[in-house]
C-alpha cells in the first residue's frame, strides 16, 4: 500500500505542473432586449458541452452582457438574467452546479461600438470560460498482471510499448507497475490532442540496485536514503 500511495502522488504532482490549466472559451449571442436561448445559441452550447464532457473541469465562468440600449440598472439585470439562463441549461446538462461561476456586467464591457445594429448584436453576450486539466493518468504498483499492450523489447531497465493515443492505454511494466493513461488526454506543446500512434518508454526504478544502474540514488552523508522508488515515463 505504501509504495503505491508514494508513486501515485509524485507521478501526478509532475505532470499536473508540467501541463497545468488548460482554457476553452466560447460566446452566447442574444436578441434585443431577450434573455432566452436561441436555436442556434442552444446549439452552440451542446456543442461545447460534447466537447468537454470527458475533461477534468476545474471552473466555468459565465459573464453576462448587454448592449448599451437602456439605463445602467436595467442593463445590468438583463445581463444577469442572461447568465442564469445559460447557467441553468449546461447545469440542466451535467455540469456540476459547484463548478459554475457566475457574473454579470450589464453595459459597461462592449467589445465593440453601439453605435449601429450589428455592433449591438456583438455585445449583447454572455463570456464562457471553461478551465480543464489535464492529464487523466494513474500510476499503481501492482502484482503484475497481463498487460492489454505488450513491450516491444525485453531490456531489463526501460521497455517501450507502442499505442494508440485515441483509446485508453494501459501498460504493464515487468516489475509490476501498470500505468493507465485514458482516452483523447495526451497533448503536445499547442495542446493539440494527440490521436495517432505513440511510442513509451517505461522506467521502473524501484530497488536500490535500479537505483544505481540508473544513477539516480539519493544520498545523505554517504547513505542511500529510503524511497519505494521511482517511475520514469516518455511519449513520443
Amino acid at each position: 500500500m505504501t509504495k503505491r500511495i508514494t508513486i501515485l502522488i509524485s507521478f501526478l504532482l509532475i505532470l499536473n505542473i508540467l501541463l497545468g490549466q488548460n482554457i476553452i472559451e466560447e460566446k452566447i449571442y442574444f436578441d434585443h432586449n431577450k434573455y432566452n436561448l436561441t436555436d442556434s445559441s442552444t446549439k452552440k452550447l451542446n456543442l461545447l458541452l460534447d466537447k468537454i464532457k470527458e475533461l477534468n473541469l476545474t471552473e466555468v465562468k459565465l459573464t453576462g452582457h448587454t448592449d448599451s440600449d437602456g439605463n445602467n440598472s436595467y442593463n445590468e439585470n438583463l445581463s444577469k438574467k442572461r447568465v442564469s439562463a445559460v447557467s441553468s441549461y449546461i447545469i440542466s446538462k451535467g455540469i456540476k452546479s459547484d463548478l459554475v461561476q457566475i457574473d454579470y456586467k450589464g453595459e459597461v464591457n462592449p467589445v465593440t461600438t453601439n453605435d449601429n445594429d450589428n455592433s449591438k448584436q456583438k455585445n449583447r453576450r454572455v463570456e464562457i470560460l471553461v478551465k480543464y486539466i489535464l492529464p487523466a493518468v494513474t500510476v499503481n504498483k501492482i502484482t503484475p498482471d497481463t498487460s492489454k499492450s505488450k513491450p516491444d523489447d525485453n531490456n531489463s531497465t526501460s521497455q517501450t510499448f507502442t499505442v494508440s493515443a485515441s483509446k485508453d492505454i494501459v501498460i504493464q511494466g515487468k516489475k509490476g507497475t501498470k500505468i493507465t493513461i485514458w482516452k483523447n488526454t495526451l497533448v503536445d506543446r499547442r495542446g493539440v490532442i494527440i490521436r495517432d500512434v505513440v511510442v513509451i518508454e517505461l522506467k521502473e526504478i524501484l530497488s536500490k540496485s535500479d537505483m544505481i544502474l540508473n544513477g539516480v540514488q539519493t544520498v545523505s552523508d554517504g547513505k542511500l536514503l529510503e524511497t519505494d522508488g521511482m517511475i520514469y515515463l516518455k511519449v513520443t
